[in-house]
């Protein structure tokens, strides 16, 4: 798994790692973007990143961590600490 930080001066810094991390292979990556309590989970179908968003409350659900019992919000606030 992979975890990219979200830049929000940079419009290109999420962008150009989705391509990367396809033709790597990657399975499973995401975005955290502490500032709005949001984790992008981003799963590779096909050769194409599926994206499914959560926020706040919301309790991720990762392909990669089936058991994984966290919101988007506990993750943001680790990321803050």
């Amino acid at each position: 798994m992979t975890i990219h930080n979200f830049q929000p001066l940079s419009s290109r810094s999420c962008a150009t790692p989705r391509f990367e991390y396809a033709a790597k292979g990657i399975p499973e990556y995401w975005i955290v973007d502490a500032s709005k309590n949001r984790i992008t989970i981003l799963r590779l179908v096909d050769g194409f990143y599926e994206e499914a968003i959560f926020e706040g409350n919301d309790r991720i659900i990762s392909g990669t961590f089936p058991d994984l019992d966290l919101t988007a919000e506990q993750v943001s606030i680790a990321k803050k600490l």
